[in-house]
């Protein structure tokens, strides 16, 4: 139901786990969403230049960092920032 776009991406109870590094990603296979809302919870066990994100309305995803046309809410631990942003390539 999903489509990995490198890293090692495994369940484990409720959580998903993932060892990689940056770029890496899993993109639903599901078809499309209508508009609405998401909650995620996230753990990070490294608070160092650690960061994780949500990807939305994602077309054209390919191995690496921003390789993907959507949207990107992103969460960097070791600064405690927010962003919200968009990656066109």
């Amino acid at each position: 139901m999903s489509e990995e776009f490198g890293g090692v991406w495994r369940a484990e109870g409720e959580a998903l786990c993932f060892s990689g590094k940056a770029g890496d990603k899993l993109i639903s296979d599901l078809s499309g969403f209508s508009d609405g809302e998401v909650g995620v919870e996230v753990f990070m066990r490294n608070n160092q230049d650690t960061n994780a994100g949500l990807l939305a309305r994602v077309a054209q995803p390919r191995k690496g960092t921003d390789t993907f046309y959507g949207y990107e809410i992103r969460l960097e631990c070791g600064c405690a920032k927010r962003a919200v942003g968009t990656a066109q390539k």
